[in-house]
């Protein structure tokens, strides 16, 4: 520790730094109730997102784990997850929520194998022998367009809605971050407190 701070405050690299960050969920556990503290003092992770040394292979992946979608690799701030940035920036959903593949694997599964990067490109962990991601579109959905942890998802600021009208019809609008194309995923008619979709 210099000054009072240590790697894990001070790095950007280590988790600290400038960039704030927040578990995300907040509380989240895996679906067999270990927290985000226990995966970074197990050691089962690694803050730059990888698998920590005290990951037994036996385990499986991290995906076998996932508790809402998220795995511990998406959701800790120790385990490189987790919400950085300013409040606006960093609030992301998969949508369509549970979006899988045509191979039936998850947004979870595509961040844990590096797959695709945040910043919506193809991976490390991708081979070419697998083709194109268009080549996995579900629903109209690749994981560019449905996983936050690869470019895509809805943020909040992606949510429009028209203020003058009643009922106001609000717009459920998706922005793909690489093309920049607006989506609509949804209507709903809002009657002053109460929503109803269509």
């Amino acid at each position: 520790a210099r000054e009072g701070r240590s790697a894990l405050d001070a790095c950007c690299a280590c988790g600290g730094g400038r960039s704030t960050c927040a578990d995300e969920p907040q509380g989240w556990a895996d679906a067999s109730g270990d927290d985000c503290a226990k995966y970074v003092a197990q050691q089962w992770c690694t803050s730059s997102g990888g698998v920590g040394q005290g990951w037994q292979t036996g385990w499986g992946d991290f995906d076998h784990y996932a508790s809402g979608g998220r795995t511990a690799l998406m959701a800790c701030c120790g385990c490189g997850g987790g919400a950085r940035g300013d409040a606006d920036s960093r609030r992301c959903m998969d949508r369509p929520e549970g979006w899988k593949d045509a191979s039936g694997d998850t947004c979870a599964k595509y961040v844990e194998q590096k797959w695709c990067t945040p910043d919506g490109h193809k991976g490390a962990g991708w081979s070419s022998n697998n083709g194109d991601f268009e080549e996995y579109e579900h629903d109209g959905f690749t994981a560019f367009s449905a996983c936050c942890g690869c470019g895509g998802g809805v943020r909040v600021g992606d949510y429009q809605g028209a203020a003058d009208s009643a009922p106001a019809e609000v717009h459920l609008v998706h922005k793909n971050r690489v093309t920049g194309e607006m989506l609509v995923l949804g209507v709903r008619f809002k009657y002053g407190s109460e929503e109803n979709p269509l």
